[in-house]
């Protein structure tokens, strides 16, 4: 068969990321590659999800193989023709691109392997809900950034999707305030699972839920996976309570402005700051300062309302990493909260848990 290779490449650079490269389960560093009805699928797996990607119109024999998903992907990542063949003699994958290049077909004691094919369950039923690609990524883009990172509640690390896409880590919440799934049970989706979605190109994905397992299909990208478990671990009302926290003052500041304050103060945070500096809210602008004044800035609001004196230790390195998955240009600073600071940018809503310090409570008393 023969493929125009910026389609080979666009196709395979996205199979590859569905790869889990265990070298414990082998076939987590394969690709399968198939070809029946003009249609070339390509198939990785990391044994919760299995990628499927398509490339209609492809004419050749049919050919159902499965190789190293390492070597195959790096050689067509680095091919310059304007096509690749590939076709099959004596167990072995031949690729003629911008030379002849030889893979060892992958076998096991009982033949050539073949990679697990998808049982599509849009066969057998219809969607249970829909999503859009839009949906996906403002839920990538936004809510990746307080995915928790260990594993003390597994459930964390997973985008909650209800009424509102909530993630959290337990110091940081982010609130995205749209629904993801047009279906009335909430589901929690996987950073791997919503990383594969991601790759999509078409706007309307359709939503298959089992009672273990959830797939994911459109035209030229398939996702099999399995259903996050422990929705019932993940603190959806208590996260939730945080909307009606009181706050009893607000303002307004560029972001951009914001985030290089921090840029600069980040090189006079010593180790045993633990990652924290001082936030004076003054009646004019945030007075930004280190523990050992080695670095002040002041940044002026944009708009204040219902000023009180405040200040307040903050972890320079998390509340950097919510501003920059804020979509806004100017963002919304809630505080007077001794627990928290809000960020509010319209549909969504950032809670920064404060830090506790010996030193701020001997400047407030």
């Amino acid at each position: 068969m023969k493929v125009v290779t910026s389609r080979m490449k666009d196709a395979v650079n996205k199979a590859i990321k569905g790869a889990g490269f265990n070298n414990l389960i082998p076939i987590t560093s394969m690709i399968g590659i198939k070809l029946s009805d003009g249609k070339l699928r390509l198939f990785t797996t990391d044994m919760t999800n299995t990628l499927c990607i398509i490339i209609d119109k492809v004419a050749g024999d049919d050919m159902d193989i499965t190789v190293d998903a390492d070597k195959f992907g790096k050689l067509i990542a680095k091919t310059t023709s304007e096509d690749i063949d590939l076709s099959v003699k004596d167990d072995v994958l031949f690729v003629k691109a911008n030379g002849t290049y030889k893979i060892p077909l992958i076998s096991d004691e009982e033949g050539l392997i073949s990679f697990p094919d998808i049982n599509l369950m849009k066969y057998i039923k219809m969607a249970d809900c829909k999503t859009k690609l839009s949906s996906v990524m403002q839920a990538y883009n936004i809510n990746k950034s307080a995915l928790a990172k260990t594993l003390e509640n597994p459930a964390l690390t997973g985008y909650y999707c209800g009424d509102t896409v909530i993630s959290t880590d337990a110091n940081v919440i982010t609130f995205n305030g749209f629904k993801m799934f047009d279906n009335e049970e909430s589901i929690l989706i996987s950073a791997q699972q919503m990383q594969l979605l991601t790759l999509n190109t078409k706007e309307d994905i359709e939503v298959f839920i089992g009672k273990t397992d959830i797939q994911f299909v459109t035209e030229d990208v398939i996702i099999d996976g399995a259903l996050m478990e422990g929705i019932e671990d993940f603190p959806a009302s208590e996260v939730n309570a945080y909307l009606d926290e009181a706050f009893t003052s607000s303002c307004k500041v560029p972001k951009d402005l914001l985030l290089s304050v921090l840029d600069r103060l980040a090189l006079f945070i010593e180790p045993y700051d633990k990652n924290g500096a001082y936030f004076t809210f003054g009646r004019k602008g945030i007075n930004i300062h280190s523990k050992k004044d080695a670095s002040t800035e002041t940044i002026n609001y944009v708009e204040s309302k219902d000023f009180e004196p405040f200040v307040c230790c903050v972890d320079i390195p998390m509340l950097k990493e919510q501003l920059q998955a804020n979509p806004d240009d100017t963002v919304k600073i809630c505080y007077g909260n001794e627990n928290a600071l809000k960020i509010e940018s319209g549909k969504v809503t950032q809670v920064i848990a404060l830090l506790e310090d010996e030193d701020l409570d001997n400047m407030t008393e």
